[in-house]
């Protein structure tokens, strides 16, 4: 007859995980949201975007919008929406235009690339989360 082998695992600071999960979670995905705020801004005025108040000149496709007025760089706002919830956003209406393009105008992406930019900076918070369960 072969040996047994039992192993018994405790875990006995699983109250203090639930209690500090979630308020772990809450920082990563604040942080996250301000992150993409501050990158969009930070690509609207960035080096491309050497005409700032002056005349306008259109940004290239693809690129962050060019700032003209400032209003839309202005508006960028980031605000917690729920448990657990973030929405960077702007009530600017010709916003959804550039970001998305038109029929007479290739986009001007700017809270999809942000977010893009920032995702290797929030899997690696949550990757670090993985330390509470140590």
């Amino acid at each position: 007859m072969a040996p047994r082998t039992v192993v018994k695992i405790t875990m006995d600071n699983f109250p203090e995980l639930v209690r500090k999960l979630p308020i772990a979670v809450d920082s990563v995905l604040e942080t996250t949201a301000y992150r993409v705020e501050h990158t969009v801004k930070t690509g609207m005025a960035g080096p491309q975007s050497g005409r700032m108040y002056g005349a306008h000149q259109a940004s290239a496709p693809g690129e962050y919008p060019a700032v003209d007025t400032g209003a839309l760089m202005g508006s960028i706002t980031t605000s917690p929406t729920g448990k657990l919830k973030y929405s960077v956003w702007t009530g600017i209406e010709y916003a959804i235009f550039l970001e998305y393009g038109t029929i007479n105008m290739l986009a001007r992406p700017f809270f999809g690339q942000a977010a893009a930019d920032v995702m290797p900076h929030f899997e690696q918070a949550l990757r670090d989360l993985e330390s509470l369960l140590t």
